[in-house]
C-alpha cells in the first residue's frame, strides 16, 4: 500500500515547496520599496530607503539613524492620560504626537516619582500618532509598549514625566 501512495505522497511534497516558493517570491516582490529615481534595479536593498509608515514605526531591525532633538520651547508630544493607575492589568500611559514632522522617541523615558524609568525602543511617532504603554508585560506593537513590570507603576497623585534623551522635561501630568 505504502509503495502506491509513495508517488503521491512525493508529487504533494513537490506541489507543496513549488507553491510556497512561488507565494513567497511574490510578498517579496510586493514588499520590496521601487528604486529611486536615476537608480538602477541592481541597486543593493541595503542602500534603498526604509518605507515610510504614517502612523508608527518601531523595529530593531532598522539603522538607528542620530536625529536632532526638537527645540524645547514648543511641545512635541503629550501625555495624554493615564488609565486605571495602581491596576496592573490595565494600567496604561496614553502619549499623543503634537506639531508636524515625525518625533524620535529612542532612549526618551518615563519616569514615576519612585524613580523607576521605562525607555523608549526604536520608535517614531508622526504627526497625530500616539502610543500608549502598558505597564505589564506584553508583545510591543505599533500601537502598544509593554513595560514589562509586575506590580503597579503610577498611583494617583503621581507626576508622569516625560524626559528626552539628554534629560530635559518633556511632558508632565499629574494623575488626578
Amino acid at each position: 500500500m505504502l509503495k502506491r501512495l509513495l508517488p503521491y505522497i512525493l508529487l504533494n511534497i513537490l506541489i507543496s515547496a513549488l507553491t510556497t516558493l512561488i507565494v513567497l517570491t511574490l510578498w517579496d516582490r510586493a514588499q520590496r520599496p521601487a528604486p529611486l529615481a536615476g537608480q538602477s534595479l541592481s541597486t543593493s536593498p541595503a542602500m534603498l530607503p526604509a518605507p515610510t509608515q504614517t502612523l508608527l514605526s518601531a523595529s530593531p531591525f532598522l539603522p538607528s539613524p542620530t536625529p536632532t532633538l526638537p527645540s524645547l520651547d514648543q511641545a512635541w508630544i503629550t501625555i495624554a492620560e493615564v488609565l486605571a493607575p495602581g491596576d496592573v492589568a490595565h494600567e496604561a500611559i496614553l502619549l499623543k504626537r503634537l506639531g508636524e514632522g515625525d518625533l524620535w522617541l529612542k532612549g526618551w523615558r518615563l519616569v514615576n516619582p519612585r524613580g523607576q524609568a521605562f525607555e523608549f525602543p526604536n520608535l517614531t511617532l508622526s504627526p497625530n500618532g500616539s502610543v500608549r504603554i502598558y505597564t505589564r508585560r506584553g508583545n510591543n506593537t505599533v500601537i502598544e509598549l509593554y513595560w514589562g513590570l509586575e506590580t503597579s507603576a503610577w498611583q494617583r497623585g503621581d507626576k508622569v514625566r516625560l524626559l528626552d534623551p539628554e534629560g530635559n522635561l518633556r511632558a508632565e501630568y499629574i494623575i488626578p
